[in-house]
C-alpha cells in the first residue's frame, strides 16, 4: 500500500548488488513477456544502477529505464553489498542516498 515517487517496474526479493547492477528474484514486472521473460519468481540482473534511495520503508533502485523496489536483501551479505556499492560509486551518483 506504499506510494512511490514514480511508477515502479517490479519488486525484487533476495537482492544482492553485484558490480553496478542488482541481482534478485522478480515479482510483478510490468513488462512480463509471453515466454516467461521477467516472470514472477525468476532471477534477474538489472541494467546498471543510476541511483538508489530509500522511499518509506523500502529501497528503490533506478536504472536507465526501470525502477525496482527492494522488498528484501539477501541474508548473506545483501545489505553489505548495498553499503559497498555506495562506497564504490561515491559522488558519481549524487541521487544515491544511503540511510
Amino acid at each position: 500500500g506504499q506510494e512511490y515517487e514514480d511508477e515502479i517496474t517490479a519488486f525484487l526479493v533476495n537482492v544482492h548488488i553485484h558490480r553496478l547492477s542488482a541481482v534478485g528474484v522478480v515479482f510483478g514486472h510490468v513488462r512480463q513477456g509471453p515466454h516467461g521473460r521477467f516472470a514472477d519468481g525468476h532471477l534477474i540482473q538489472t541494467s546498471d544502477i543510476v541511483s538508489i534511495k530509500k522511499e518509506g520503508k523500502f529501497w528503490v533502485i533506478t536504472t536507465m529505464n526501470s525502477k525496482y523496489v527492494v522488498a528484501t536483501f539477501r541474508r548473506d551479505g545483501g545489505r553489505r553489498s548495498l553499503r559497498d556499492f555506495c562506497r564504490l560509486v561515491g559522488d558519481r551518483f549524487p541521487n544515491t542516498q544511503l540511510h
